[in-house]
């Protein structure tokens, strides 16, 4: 599957305070010019065309400040240009607050996933997804699920882990199973684009041993609290590890190849056109070494022509270094395969470092947690740095 990250507007009508995205009050949307030159490019390129499934999640901001109007064409254009007849599968991350009847009609006709931005109860959702007035937003992020639910559109959860959060891990698991959300995902608060700082880091950018220790103890609770409830709601993290050991101790060769690191396996499109590859969080960053992360613009340059591009041959150079560090390095190589490459280059200034706050709390903290509560006889092996879940270079 290849996914398309389209980034219809970057303002928003909230002002998380951990939120990477530039420019969150420039409300200006994406022309019409620009999406159909993107959804032509997609649709004619075989970049995308040789796999059989393409994913649009609409994001940014607050997509759905893009209208509903936007959409229904975008939906509809989409499904004429799809020459080669691929699945398409359109997904929208928001925040819930702009959900009516109109909204949840328009996502079952088109079949649309929705993700909600919900960080667990009111005081600790509040505390990190204020509006720029300074208010809370949970009470409307919140109707706007009940509104999902009464229409039958079903939505997971996604939620940002911030030093509040960790001694709050039952009380998540309950607020989510209670309130009837199927799964959840945790991203961690990290350095990326323009957010510059985390209440889980110190003042030179790493974890102190004091926060290191909280997170594991998080995530222990936050597993025993789930065990009673994973026939029907799901974490994403422990999914996902678990689905990954699962294939690696079916087949000894297998090795995970996340979409941020692999070439086109993320594209994000930017309102103005202008397209960056693997991780969207790079789409408005600026650097000089790397062109501002742009490799073109769908309105003038075609996508093929970008992947020979120097810009994305330079940018894929790095990745693929950054890559190769990890898989030196790691002892979870095969399960992860460098993942977090984003949150690498804003915490350092680079990709040469192989690991950065995300994937020690998100993969390694995981890792241990999960391999040692399946009694996984390569739990004490994995974090030796032995051989069986990583090969010797």
């Amino acid at each position: 599957m290849r996914l398309i990250v389209m980034q219809p507007t970057s303002g928003c009508n909230l002002n998380c305070r951990y939120c990477y995205v530039p420019n969150r009050q420039d409300y200006s949307v994406m022309t019409a010019e620009v999406l159909d030159a993107a959804l032509d490019g997609v649709f004619g390129s075989d970049i995308f065309m040789q796999s059989p499934k393409v994913e649009f999640l609409w994001h940014c901001g607050e997509p759905l400040l893009a209208g509903v109007d936007f959409y229904r064409r975008a939906f509809e254009r989409a499904a004429v240009l799809n020459r080669d007849r691929v699945e398409i599968q359109h997904s929208i991350q928001t925040n819930g607050t702009l959900i009516n009847a109109e909204w949840c009609d328009l996502f079952r006709e088109y079949k649309v996933n929705i993700g909600l931005s919900i960080d667990g109860p009111e005081d600790l959702h509040d505390a990190g997804r204020p509006n720029w007035a300074g208010r809370g937003s949970f009470d409307k992020s919140m109707a706007g699920f009940h509104c999902l639910k009464a229409h039958g559109v079903h939505a997971g959860a996604l939620c940002v882990i911030t030093d509040r959060h960790l001694d709050q891990a039952a009380r998540l698991v309950e607020f989510f199973v209670e309130a009837g959300f199927p799964s959840v995902g945790f991203n961690v608060e990290e350095i990326d684009n323009d957010n510059t700082q985390s209440s889980l880091l110190d003042a030179s950018n790493t974890i102190n041993p004091v926060t290191r220790d909280r997170f594991r103890r998080f995530l222990e609770a936050l597993y025993e609290a789930w065990l009673p409830h994973r026939e029907y709601f799901e974490i994403r993290e422990f999914k996902d590890f678990i689905m990954v050991l699962g294939e690696k101790l079916t087949d000894a060769d297998y090795a995970r190849r996340p979409d941020e690191v692999s070439e086109f396996g993320i594209t994000t499109i930017h309102k103005s056109g202008d397209v960056s590859a693997y991780s969207p969080e790079f789409a408005g960053a600026k650097s000089d070494v790397y062109g501002d992360f742009v490799i073109g613009n769908v309105v003038r340059d075609s996508f093929d022509s970008m992947y020979e591009s120097q810009a994305f041959c330079r940018i894929r150079q790095a990745i693929n270094t950054h890559t190769l560090n990890c898989q030196r390095s790691c002892y979870l190589f095969d399960l992860c395969g460098a993942s977090y490459v984003s949150n690498v280059y804003f915490e350092t200034g680079g990709f040469d470092q192989p690991e950065s706050s995300a994937c020690q709390f998100l993969r390694q903290d995981v890792a241990d947690l999960i391999l040692e509560r399946l009694g996984s006889p390569s739990h004490s092996t994995a974090r030796g740095r032995g051989r069986m879940l990583s090969p010797t270079i």
